[in-house]
């Protein structure tokens, strides 16, 4: 039973194409990722690409529940790849890019 004076928040299942043009010919099913999204920096959400939906070589769908970020305001996204590197020492070089989503998050009621 819900309760008129503590109404529970809840978010918003969204849906992110993710798409990456890699170097030397890599696609994104040759490398390992991960997307972090958030809105501040206390509250965030790692999606691995095991827990993405794949379209096809070059293409992921990341489904994010906005609950899990809290809060209103622009939905930020970092994304984490492994991209294989014979010049560093474990053969790994990790960058990270920063995505604009041009979303909003913003608080729910139920």
């Amino acid at each position: 039973m819900r309760n008129e004076n503590n109404p529970s928040i809840s978010g918003t299942e969204m849906k992110f194409a993710l798409g990456l043009d890699l170097p030397g010919g890599l696609t994104m099913d040759d490398v390992e990722f991960e997307a972090l999204f958030y809105i501040y920096s206390n509250r965030t959400a790692t999606i691995p690409k095991s827990g993405m939906g794949r379209i096809d070589e070059n293409t992921y769908v990341v489904t994010l529940d906005t609950a899990r970020i809290g809060g209103g305001g622009r939905i930020k996204c970092q994304v984490r790849v492994e991209i294989p590197d014979a010049n560093m020492a474990d053969g790994v070089r990790t960058e990270i890019i920063g995505i604009e989503t041009d979303e909003t998050g913003r608080y729910g009621v139920r």
